[in-house]
């Protein structure tokens, strides 16, 4: 698939991956891919801050209320894929990177290295760009079910 066909978001990358049903948090707007943490046992909009990761939402949820469940890719083995917000040429595979974005528009920050979010597998065989909206593939480094790294 071409960079351009590329969606916004983090979908797995194995298709048959199947969601967990989480309670969400009231009043959040969560489209698919978006990623997301548990804050007091609830489903949360990701920021680029947060120290942890739970998932990435596999369908969109807006304004719920609280403790609605939600679908979340939540199994810490998920394999991901995502863009990348600027050039990718100089990330490896091994390495670690951040999240960037809001929700509905949520890539991998080819540039950071801070929080240490994802760690980078490689770049998708199917894409053969190195430019702005590569795409990659990854896991979450620091998930909150389960510490990887």
């Amino acid at each position: 698939m071409a960079h351009e066909d590329n969606i916004y978001g983090f979908h797995p990358a194995d298709s048959t991956t199947r969601p967990m049903w989480l309670p969400v948090a009231a009043s959040q707007t969560l489209a698919r891919g978006d990623a997301v943490y548990l804050s007091t046992g609830t489903v949360m909009i990701a920021i680029a801050g947060n120290a942890t990761l739970c998932g990435a939402m596999a369908a969109p949820s807006v304004s719920a209320d609280a403790n609605t469940l939600v679908p979340v890719f939540a199994d810490p083995a998920t394999i991901f894929y995502g863009m990348m917000d600027a050039d990718s040429s100089s990330v490896v595979a091994n390495t670690e990177a951040d999240l960037i974005g809001t929700t509905g528009a949520m890539m991998i920050d080819a540039d950071a290295s801070t929080v240490d979010h994802f760690k980078m597998i490689r770049a998708d065989p199917d894409d053969t760009t190195t430019s702005a909206y590569a795409k990659w593939l990854f896991t979450i480094n620091k998930h909150d079910r389960a510490q990887i790294d």
